[in-house]
């Protein structure tokens, strides 16, 4: 069995040093509300501290508190002399010239807060909508709600900690959807990547933004920032493999092994010397290079620039290159990026082509090149589920598709048999390869040890692939078998299985059921594998390789969470282990998911879905690197933030 857990038995932690303390240090925290009108910015508090193996130590406890100003007798530093301190950071009375919010309120309410979740055995809880992820620092808002409900003992409980009433869709057979999506069943790993990183590069709103990083740094900080824009953090972010870009490089990621097999070398070894000499560069480091253009934007069931886009006019004026109502001018050279290269000139059209499917004339539709006529929600099979119920609903055809419309799952089949088609005298059989980003539940989550940001092109560290870069991988692609693929279940499932959030599933037998219930290929590049042609067998897919949806999966997942935690949790699952939801059942009625590993609640005997009530209740370690919530966050460019606690900034309130 294994011990990674959080039992800590007879052990009783102190939360603070104060009182065991061999010495007090001063601590700078960061404030806010003072820069540009003549102050510091910073305050100067105490914290306990003792001496380990010849370095200070002190309790995340400890320097919270110092951070919130709560004085304790003994502790050097500047504290508030009550809650009515107006003088004072993060008093109730400092925040009422900042929000207009009654400080004598704001007490009130924190007390009724804490004294409820007291009597209630921590039933206090902050519901919220989508609204604070719409605004700049959202993150920082959010942490401030983890830290309430955690210091008040409300996570993890039924009726208590953090919710979302709206917004914040929760895929509940992820592992199934997410397989799916992303083709894993044929090829590892996937090419995908954030849309707001995505359009902010590729609509040009870098070259507006007088916003440098170096605005969001603290008096505190050590200086990272300094000269440095947001375009500056993203080329970095790419680099360093924090998070993708595409396209990947200013050649074609296709090109790549070609080039090395032309020179006599191994492909990724090739690259990274190209990358570090600069023969080769992230596509990031210059987006406006057409090389780095994005050609092809295809979309359905949604509206980018009627909706979802954040500043629809650049897209208009950079990315589509019609006419728009941007009239801000490009910023003055000393606010321009230093790593990201500048073209006098900004390219305005850089699209190619704009396809859409869509049964509404939005934005997106009217400025589209080809719409395809998609079928609406009355005229397909689909799934429905939100982290707002327990239940797994479907989508059913009323009528047939009208006149030339298609399902979604129809177009892209016949889109993928077209481009097959085309791939025999185009494109073939070529070496892809793909920058992977460093992944959360995997070692590249302890890639930067002791949160020290260490840049290879700047010469502080190695360029290892994994570690300090992207890893970087080989992919075969053969696109004359991209439709045959579409439209089956590959092996990897088979030979691989099904990773979810650090857990893998062996799915052989499920996959073969699926063979029985849809058919098999006869002929062609997936001979023999299950058949996945029409929307509804894509649902049967996610259903039956998804552990919300198979209780043999949900099951199987807890047991090797056994053995990794040592405690016992199979039992969440064991009274639905027989059960299979089909979509067959979903049509009959919404049906209730099941308890599985691939998310954090526990809906065992027929309660609601309440988030981490396994970890608190379980011990189960979350997915953190020491397995504990964090108060605090020990990372360069978050200290630099002065957000190495959560803290107030007037500035985005």
């Amino acid at each position: 069995m294994g011990r990674w857990n959080l039992e800590l038995g007879d052990i009783d932690p102190a939360l603070s040093l104060l009182g065991h303390h061999e010495e007090v240090a001063e601590v700078l925290m960061p404030r806010f509300d003072t820069v540009g009108q003549g102050g510091r910015g910073d305050v100067a508090r105490g914290v306990p501290v003792r001496r380990i193996d010849g370095r200070i130590v002190t309790t995340v406890f400890d320097l919270l508190l110092a951070e919130y100003g709560v004085g304790r007798e003994g502790l050097p530093g500047q504290w508030a002399t009550g809650l009515d301190d107006a003088e004072a950071l993060y008093t109730p009375a400092w925040q009422e010239g900042i929000t207009g919010v009654p400080g004598v309120a704001v007490a009130r309410i924190a007390r009724e807060f804490a004294q409820n979740a007291i009597d209630s055995g921590g039933r206090s809880m902050i519901i919220m909508g989508a609204g604070t992820n719409h605004w700049f620092h959202s993150d920082t808002i959010y942490r401030s709600f983890l830290t309430l409900t955690n210091l008040c003992g409300t996570q993890g409980v039924n009726g208590g900690g953090w919710a979302h009433y709206v917004g914040q869709e929760k895929v509940r057979p992820i592992t199934g959807w997410m397989h799916l999506a992303n083709a894993l069943d044929w090829s590892r790993p996937p090419r995908q990547m954030t849309q707001t990183t995505y359009w902010y590069m590729h609509t040009d709103q870098w070259r507006y933004d007088r916003f440098g990083a170096d605005t969001l740094a603290a008096k505190t900080g050590a200086g990272h920032f300094s000269g440095t824009t947001t375009a500056d953090a993203v080329a970095l972010s790419q680099r360093l493999g924090w998070q993708p870009f595409f396209p990947q490089f200013d050649i074609s990621s296709l090109d790549v092994a070609d080039r090395a097999a032309e020179a006599g070398e191994e492909t990724i070894p090739y690259l990274v010397d190209r990358l570090k000499d600069g023969t080769i560069k992230f596509a990031a480091e210059d987006p406006d290079a057409p090389e780095n253009f994005p050609r092809i934007w295809s979309i359905w069931r949604a509206n980018t620039l009627g909706s979802s886009a954040k500043g629809d006019q650049y897209f208009f004026r950079h990315l589509l290159g019609v006419d728009s109502a941007a009239t801000e001018e490009e910023t003055p050279p000393e606010f321009r990026p230093r790593d990201v290269k500048w073209r006098e000139e900004a390219p305005t059209g850089k699209v190619d082509l704009v396809l859409t499917l869509d049964f509404r004339m939005t934005s997106q539709t009217l400025h589209s090149d080809v719409v395809l006529p998609a079928s609406t929600w009355y005229e397909k099979h689909d799934l429905s589920t939100t982290d707002m119920h327990p239940f797994i609903h479907s989508f059913n055809p009323a009528i047939t598709n009208p006149w030339e419309s298609r399902t979604d799952w129809e177009a892209w089949a016949a889109i993928a048999k077209k481009f097959s088609e085309l791939a025999e005298t185009h494109l073939g059989t070529r070496t892809d390869v793909v920058a992977f980003p460093l992944q959360h539940d995997s070692p590249g989550a302890m890639a930067t040890p002791h949160g020290r940001v260490r840049d290879w092109k700047a010469g502080e560290c190695e360029a290892i692939p994994g570690l300090t870069m992207p890893t970087l991988v080989e992919v075969e692609r053969d696109y004359t078998q991209i439709y045959d693929k579409f439209s089956s279940i590959g092996p990897l499932l088979d030979t691989l299985g099904m990773t979810t959030k650090g857990i893998t599933y062996e799915v052989k037998e499920y996959v073969e059921e699926l063979g029985r219930l849809n058919g098999v290929k006869r002929d062609g590049a997936a001979a023999g594998r299950p058949k996945i042609e029409t929307d509804l067998q894509a649902c049967e897919f996610i259903l039956a390789l998804s552990g919300t949806t198979n209780g043999h999966m949900a099951t199987q997942g807890f047991k090797t969470l056994e053995k990794r935690t040592g405690v016992k949790l199979h039992d969440l699952a064991a009274e639905h282990e027989g059960k299979r939801i089909h979509f067959a059942d979903t049509k009959a009625a919404p049906v209730p998911v099941i308890t599985s590993p691939e998310w954090s609640g526990s809906e065992t005997g027929g309660r609601r879905y309440s988030p981490f009530t396994i970890n608190v209740e379980r011990k189960k370690p979350w997915h953190t690197l020491t397995g504990r919530q964090h108060f605090y966050l020990d990372h360069d460019w978050m200290l630099e933030m002065g957000r190495r606690c959560r803290c107030s900034d007037p500035r985005w309130t």
